[in-house]
């Protein structure tokens, strides 16, 4: 008996690692770029499960090595409260800044996001919470806007 239940354990574990019980997908997309002078990057994190959208988690990087301090604040306080006022059940953003560069993070959590809070970000964050999402094709939409995703 104990073989038996042994045997069932290790076949669901089998199951339960491999993926083929969940079918969540993970695509990472990056993308560097110069905007007005100054280098971004980008990556993109999104958890596709069901052909549903569950989570996206935003970095954006400013590398803005070569600036004077006083710059770099000025950017960072206009930056900070943009980014922050869109923080709602479901969204959760950060803006942190170094010495040089301006960090923006930005978590969503489809399942908890109102499409209404969704849609002051960009329209395009509401339609996600309700399509379907196939993940090639995602990679292929993120691709053509100048991402590389794996």
């Amino acid at each position: 008996m104990k073989k038996i239940l042994l045997a069932v354990g290790l076949g669901i574990s089998v199951i339960l690692v491999s993926g083929c019980f969940f079918n969540e997908k993970i695509v990472t997309c990056t993308k560097e770029g110069n905007d007005s002078g100054m280098m971004t990057s980008e990556k993109i994190v999104a958890k596709i499960k069901d052909e549903k959208l569950k989570t996206l988690d935003m970095e954006l990087s400013m590398d803005m090595s070569g600036e004077e301090q006083a710059s770099i604040d000025v950017t960072y306080n206009l930056v900070k409260p943009l980014y922050e006022g869109f923080k709602a059940e479901g969204i959760e953003p950060v803006v942190s800044k170094s010495d040089s560069a301006i960090n923006v993070a930005i978590s969503f959590d489809f399942a908890k996001a109102s499409e209404e809070s969704l849609s002051k970000m960009d329209s395009n964050f509401a339609d996600m919470k309700t399509e379907k999402v196939d993940v090639e094709e995602y990679k292929k939409n993120m691709e053509a806007d100048g991402y590389t995703c794996k």
